[in-house]
């Protein structure tokens, strides 16, 4: 349930201690992922827990994750959108809606290529990048304000 953002956060606000990056592997994680649905599972989990610490800590002077759960909805309502238009029997708008989506997925990819991925890498990067705040958007909408 993100126990280190949270972590840090409690020790930065509530006992004033400054948190260090080290830039050492420290620990190495197994997602234990067996498909494809498991993958998804977990990206519905971040959602939730985005949404869960922004609950926590939305009235407090350091808003942990606000504007993540915010800038996900955004960016989720804006690809649903763009995807239903990709449906319409107007072509004029798929045209509009298909060239929107290559603008996002192409802006990302040449951001990933400038920093030394392959395009191909980058591309795959994108694509995953935008399908997962989808994914998180289901989470975050499924967590509600509890």
């Amino acid at each position: 349930r993100s126990e280190e953002p949270y972590l840090c956060w409690k020790l930065r606000n509530e006992h004033q201690k400054e948190i260090h990056h080290l830039n050492t592997r420290m620990a190495h994680h197994d997602l234990a992922y067996t498909g494809l649905l498991d993958y998804f599972k977990r990206n519905i989990r971040v959602g939730e827990t985005y949404r869960e610490i922004a609950n926590r800590l939305k009235d407090t002077n350091d808003p942990l994750w606000s504007k993540e759960v915010q800038s996900t909805m955004a960016w989720a309502l804006m690809l649903i959108f763009l995807l239903l238009g990709l449906l319409t029997l107007i072509p004029q708008i798929q045209l509009t809606c298909l060239i929107l989506l290559m603008a996002i997925l192409g802006r990302k990819t040449l951001q990933r290529i400038h920093q030394g991925a392959s395009p191909t890498v980058a591309l795959l990067y994108s694509l995953h990048i935008y399908s997962t705040k989808l994914t998180h958007c289901f989470g975050i909408l499924k967590r509600g304000n509890r």
